[in-house]
């Protein structure tokens, strides 16, 4: 684990094919892996790791209150969970009407939690479940060429934001477009054509996203080719939602499995 741009800690994890997917500001966290090839979670605190309640689960995200969420059960068939606190135990959550699975995968500091819900065989898309136990649906955009969006496949909540990608299914293809959603005012934002998937997003909107080149995108559009983790005027980052990444300076932040791009593509931020 890292802190402030130096490793912090080392440790080793309590699981097969394990990593720690989220942490708070004070080093908290939950990690998910395997252990005799079924799925299992745990919370991270204070050098120690704690196997979470509940079998084949699989945390995804904690907030600063220490509420975790995740799903239990892969799909088809899998649900949402909610854990309030690492000692106790996951709590359903209720799916809408004619949904049969779904899972969650962002809670925000109010509570709010992100997920996808769906039927079997059919393509899910975003949910939110609010703290006074209502929920609904994200609409649906219209994106390039005037074209309604089939989907939106959420990636992260934070301060009344959401960033995600509108899908777009037909028999021949699914094409997606990176969008950011403002919650109290139903609005979508379509985020710069050269990004093509967008990931965390900030308590202030900003939008950490991949794309073909690394740079950063404010409102007027200016850029930045400043890389991540070189000094430079980049906006902060700090409060992103999404699992392991997008820390304010001085908060942990969780090892990840280098993942493998396609050649000539990398991350990238935006606002």
């Amino acid at each position: 684990m890292w802190k402030d741009g130096t490793i912090a800690r080392r440790t080793t994890l309590p699981a097969t094919d394990a990593e720690i997917v989220d942490m708070t500001r004070d080093g908290t966290g939950v990690a998910t892996g395997y252990l005799q090839n079924h799925q299992a979670s745990f919370g991270y605190a204070d050098g120690r790791f704690t196997r979470l309640r509940g079998s084949g689960v699989g945390a995804i995200a904690i907030n600063e209150a220490g509420v975790i969420v995740g799903g239990r059960g892969g799909s088809p068939g899998g649900v949402p969970v909610r854990w309030a606190s690492a000692s106790a135990a996951p709590v359903r959550l209720p799916l809408p009407a004619g949904a049969t699975e779904g899972s969650a995968s962002n809670i925000a500091e109010d509570g709010t939690i992100l997920g996808s819900v769906g039927r079997a065989g059919k393509s899910a898309t975003a949910y939110l479940w609010f703290p006074g136990g209502t929920g609904r649906y994200l609409p649906l955009s219209t994106v390039d060429g005037g074209r309604r969006a089939t989907s939106f496949a959420p990636s992260a909540i934070s301060n009344g934001w959401v960033t995600g990608n509108a899908v777009v299914e037909t028999e021949q293809s699914t094409a997606s477009t990176p969008m950011r959603y403002r919650i109290t005012t139903g609005e979508f934002q379509r985020l710069p054509a050269d990004l093509w998937s967008a990931e965390k997003i900030a308590a202030d909107g900003w939008v950490a996203a991949e794309g073909l080149d690394l740079s950063v995108t404010g409102d007027a559009g200016r850029r930045s080719s400043a890389p991540a983790g070189v000094g430079g005027d980049r906006p902060d980052l700090g409060q992103a939602g999404g699992a392991g990444g997008g820390r304010r300076d001085g908060k942990p932040h969780a090892a990840h499995p280098l993942r493998r791009e396609p050649h000539g593509q990398r991350g990238a931020a935006g606002r």
